[in-house]
């Protein structure tokens, strides 16, 4: 019989970081179906789905597009339209995205990932007839991602307002430059227009800085990162699938319990 210290020992230790769409975190899957198929005695289900292997791509392209053709068209005034028009192009994307309007994020869903399912079903008692039949839904992701430096510290609370920033800030940049390079090419006013674009485009480069550390940076400690998650909810299944929960506990008699262990 396998305890929650096996489970968190053998996916962190065993297979290690699991990126999602990569052949670590498929061994999770498998190692998590045959515990719940094993140890709990239950009939467990991998549901395979793609899914986007390199979610870092899509701010990084956008953010980076956007500052670049927007420094492009402060610096070489000739190329300010079709800069503004790239940057546009950039923050738009952006926005559709934050909006869950996949554009340049669907290039990036390549990947395979899968879900694992187990039902306990309990065995109705004379005593409970009648009763009203619960469902419980205990889930837990087994994947595990990079080091996120913008969670830490003061960074927590300013993401949200960042990355509205971002949005906005890219659109009245590629509108500042624009202005610069046709309408005010010369003088103090166009400095004026130089600089409010630059400082528009901070957020972004704060949330570029972010995306390109998260990107190459380490994975986090596995142990730490779903694999404890998905340790008790190996636990929990065990424990029912056994019969070792009494009918007076929270989960009793009657009530159908799904276990779905995510990427």
């Amino acid at each position: 019989m396998s305890t929650p210290m096996d489970h968190i020992a053998y996916l962190s230790q065993e297979i290690g970081p699991r990126p999602a769409g990569t052949e670590e975190e498929q061994q999770a899957a498998l190692y998590i179906t045959e515990r719940l198929q094993k140890d709990a005695h239950l009939s467990a289900q991998i549901e395979d789905f793609t899914c986007n292997s390199n979610a870092l791509m899509t701010p990084i392209i956008c953010y980076g597009v956007a500052i670049v053709a927007v420094l492009l068209g402060i610096i070489l005034p000739v190329i300010a339209i079709p800069a503004t028009v790239l940057a546009l192009a950039a923050a738009g994307i952006a926005i559709c995205e934050a909006l869950d309007r996949p554009l340049l994020s669907q290039a990036f869903t390549k990947g395979v990932s899968q879900n694992i399912v187990a039902k306990y079903e309990p065995t109705q008692s004379s005593d409970a007839a009648g009763s009203r039949r619960r469902k419980v839904i205990v889930v837990a992701n087994y994947d595990s991602g990079k080091v996120r430096r913008e969670t830490a510290g003061v960074f927590v609370r300013a993401l949200r307002p960042l990355r509205y920033g971002a949005l906005g800030g890219m659109v009245v940049a590629a509108v500042f430059m624009l202005l610069r390079g046709v309408v005010l090419s010369e003088g103090a006013a166009s400095l004026v227009f130089a600089v409010l674009a630059g400082v528009c485009l901070i957020p972004s480069a704060v949330l570029l800085v972010f995306a390109l550390l998260e990107k190459f940076g380490p994975f986090t400690e596995a142990a730490n990162d779903n694999a404890s998650g998905v340790a008790v909810m190996l636990e929990v299944a065990r424990r029912l699938g056994n019969g070792e929960v009494s009918a007076d506990a929270p989960i009793a008699a009657g009530e159908d319990v799904s276990f779905v262990s995510e990427k």
